[in-house]
Order: C-alpha cells, then sequence, then structure tokens
C-alpha cells in the first residue's frame, strides 16, 4: 500500500515535498493527492491522506494517531 501524501501547490510548500519527489526510491512508495490547504485538515481527520503540511491547529485535534 502507497503512503498518501497531500499536495498543496503553493510555492511556500515546495521544500516539504521536495525530497520525496526527487528520490526515485521514494516515489515507488508514495501517491500524491492534490488538494487546497482548506480541504487538508478535514482529509487528514478523515484518514483519506497519510501526512501533508497539515496546520499547527489541526494537529491538536489529531490526538495519538500521529507523531
Amino acid at each position: 500500500m502507497k503512503l498518501r501524501i497531500a499536495k498543496i501547490p503553493y510555492l511556500s510548500n515546495t521544500l516539504f515535498y521536495y525530497g520525496l519527489e526527487t528520490n526515485p526510491e521514494t516515489l515507488t512508495n508514495l501517491e500524491f493527492v492534490k488538494m487546497v490547504p482548506s480541504d487538508l485538515s478535514q482529509a487528514v481527520l478523515k484518514e483519506q491522506v497519510d501526512a501533508g503540511p497539515v496546520s499547527l491547529v489541526t494537529t491538536f485535534e489529531l490526538g495519538d494517531r500521529y507523531e
């Protein structure tokens, strides 16, 4: 099963994705899901994606599901 990474197409998030997108070994295990920031928090809470640059406020709602 591939790890689902939320991908926000904003310049400010470029560094978050850089190493993931340039390494051929990681690309085989990842699936990028394009979305806007307003959808990201709900997608994480509903477990539609496994990782992404979520807001700090959303992390409080995640409890012990993520580190």
